[in-house]
C-alpha cells in the first residue's frame, strides 16, 4: 500500500507541475495546450462551474494536436454535498470527441490528496482533485473532452475552462 501511495503523491506532482509552470515542462519536451473553447450546463458559483445535477455536463473544445497519443490532465474540485466537506474524490464519465470520428467513452479517477475527509462545510478547503487518462487520436484532429454528471459517488464536481490541459511528448 506504501508504495501505491508513493505512485499516487508522485503522479499529483507531475499533474501539479503540467498544470503551473507551462513554459518550463515546455521546454523539457512536453507540450501542454489548453483549450480553445470551453462549456458548462453546470451552476456557477464563483469562477466554477458545479456539476450537481443530472443532465450537468462541461466541454472543453481543442484544435487538433500532432501527435497520437496525448493525456488529458484535469485538475477540478469535488465535495460531497452543498457547501460540503474535504476530501472527497469521484470517478466521471469522460466522452472524447474527435472530428468525423466516432467518440471514444472512458472515466478519469478524480484523486483528492487531502486529508482528513471531513463531510462538513470546509469553505472550499480540500476540495481540489486531480485525475488524468491517456487517449489515442489521429494527429491534427480537432476534438471535444466532456464530462458528465453524475460520477460514480455522485458527489459535485466543479470546473473551469483551466481544469484541462492537454499535454504530449515531442
Amino acid at each position: 500500500m506504501r508504495g501505491k501511495s508513493h505512485l499516487i503523491v508522485g503522479i499529483l506532482v507531475i499533474i501539479f507541475l503540467l498544470n503551473n509552470i507551462e513554459a518550463t515542462v515546455a521546454e523539457a519536451g512536453v507540450t501542454v495546450v489548453s483549450s480553445r473553447l470551453y462549456r458548462s450546463t453546470g451552476d456557477l458559483i464563483g469562477a466554477w462551474h458545479w456539476l450537481r445535477r443530472d443532465g450537468h455536463r462541461t466541454t472543453w473544445r481543442f484544435r487538433g494536436l500532432p501527435k497520437r497519443e496525448i493525456y488529458l490532465n484535469f485538475t477540478l474540485l469535488c465535495t460531497n454535498k452543498v457547501n460540503g466537506g474535504s476530501g472527497y474524490g469521484e470517478e466521471v464519465r469522460v466522452i472524447i470527441s474527435p472530428s468525423g470520428m466516432p467518440a471514444i467513452s472512458t472515466s478519469v479517477k478524480l484523486i483528492n490528496p487531502f486529508r482528513p475527509q471531513y463531510p462538513h462545510n470546509t469553505h472550499g478547503r480540500g476540495y481540489s482533485v486531480y485525475g488524468a487518462v491517456k487517449v489515442v487520436l489521429k494527429p491534427n484532429t480537432p476534438f471535444a473532452v466532456t464530462i458528465y454528471w453524475p460520477g460514480v459517488n455522485r458527489y459535485h464536481v466543479a470546473t473551469r475552462k483551466e481544469g484541462l490541459k492537454v499535454a504530449y511528448v515531442e
